[in-house]
């Protein structure tokens, strides 16, 4: 796993160079080799500046190589990139680290000229109060009744409500803080948040900090349980707007007192068992009994067969994003759910592009697991697709065009 890494969300933009190469009046239309890029830093905390000289850096990559170049804004925030070698296999942004923070943008050059770039940055503050949670998705994947464990996957968007960036503070309580089930190993945490995290008794803690605005964490991990029932207990430190909790039909059958009682929902073309529960205070605590556990049969205890779950980035990434906009569509369809639509945060055209990345990228898991297509060629392309599905679960909200 990448652990806590910066991802600028970049536009993967791909120039096909057959077509390209195919006439000399094609040739005659290639874009320039170098550009001229301008842009901006602007404070986004009210009655705050950012003075003259602070370090912006362009940075590019392909698949085999990167590369960074640095320079300082002037007055009025404005800075310039000039004589700038354009590659149509590269990906570009423009980064500034601001009061420890870094802020970034995705950089789009195949334009003459490119449009301008600006970056906004924050001061810093540590109120946690500034911290809410707008939606919180627990999906119970899958069941192993041979190693009697649930394999778990959670998504919380976590939102700053103020003009400042959250940075933790001195005592371990200040740190990001979410809860796992007694036990719970294999823990895997993906976001776009600056930071790393630490495992620690009945859940863990990211050091990262938070600026302004709306963020995913994903995490998956799996539990153990005994018999055939299994409670699963939540605190929700800054609360929830929206909480679901799902399981397959066949997964666990679901059951809680705070959350009412559960409904059967199609997403795709599978049924599940779905919680629902809104406006949960900060603090509130839930319950979840799981009931219809398979126990081992002989078999399975005489192998003692092992497990693994392909919860690397790519995948789990895919079944998250997946699994939220499959399901806002149910809900939307069925009426009377507290979800966000999907124009509220892009468009159609988003979830369609995901879901068409989302199937590539399961495609090429096959050919590749088949023997189908060679171990280069297969990562390579993985890298691909998954910057690009990257980029699109962290592009910036936006009003539908």
């Amino acid at each position: 796993m990448s652990r806590a890494r910066f991802v600028a969300g970049v536009l993967w933009f791909v120039l096909a160079a057959g077509m390209l190469s195919g006439s000399a009046s094609a040739r005659a239309q290639e874009p320039e080799a170098t550009r001229t890029l301008e842009g901006g830093i602007v404070n986004g905390t009210a009655g705050a500046v950012v003075e003259p000289g602070l370090v912006v850096t362009l940075h590019s990559s392909t698949l085999d190589r990167t590369g960074a170049t640095e320079t300082v804004i002037g007055p009025e925030g404005r800075f310039r990139f000039e004589g700038v070698a354009f590659d149509s296999q590269a990906v570009y942004a423009v980064t500034a680290r601001y009061l420890g923070i870094l802020y970034g943008v995705d950089v789009d050059l195949s334009q003459i000229p490119p449009p301008p770039v600006n970056i906004t940055v924050f001061e810093t503050g540590d109120d946690l109060a500034a911290l809410s949670v707008i939606n919180a998705s627990l999906l119970l994947v899958r069941m192993d009744e041979a190693l009697q464990a649930l394999w778990a996957l959670e998504i919380v968007k976590i939102e700053n409500r103020s003009d400042r960036t959250y940075v933790p503070g001195p005592e371990p309580m200040d740190l990001l803080r979410f809860g796992l089930p007694p036990n719970a190993q294999d823990l895997n945490v993906e976001t776009g948040l600056q930071g790393d995290f630490i495992q620690v008794n009945l859940g863990f803690a990211l050091t990262a900090s938070v600026p302004p605005g709306e963020h995913e964490i994903m995490f998956s991990y799996r539990f153990p349980y005994e018999g055939t029932e299994a409670v699963v207990s939540r605190s929700f430190r800054y609360g929830v707007e929206n909480l679901r909790v799902l399981a397959p039909l066949g997964v666990a059958e679901l059951a809680s007192e705070e959350m009412g009682e559960a409904e059967e929902v199609m997403i795709g073309e599978r049924p599940y068992h779905l919680l629902t529960a809104t406006d949960l205070p900060r603090d509130a605590q839930i319950s979840v009994s799981l009931s219809g556990l398979r126990q081992p049969t002989l078999a399975d205890r005489l192998t003692q067969r092992t497990t693994e779950v392909p919860y690397e980035y790519a995948a789990m990434l895919a079944l998250g994003v997946l699994m939220v906009s499959l399901l806002a569509v149910a809900l939307w369809r069925r009426g009377g759910a507290p979800v966000r639509r999907a124009n509220d945060r892009g468009g159609d055209l988003l979830d369609a592009e995901r879901g068409l990345l989302v199937q590539e990228i399961a495609s090429l898991q096959v050919k590749f697991e088949e023997g189908k297509i060679d171990e280069g060629p297969y990562e390579r392309r993985r890298r691909d697709l998954t910057a690009r599905l990257s980029a699109i679960a962290r592009r910036p909200a936006g009003p539908a065009k």
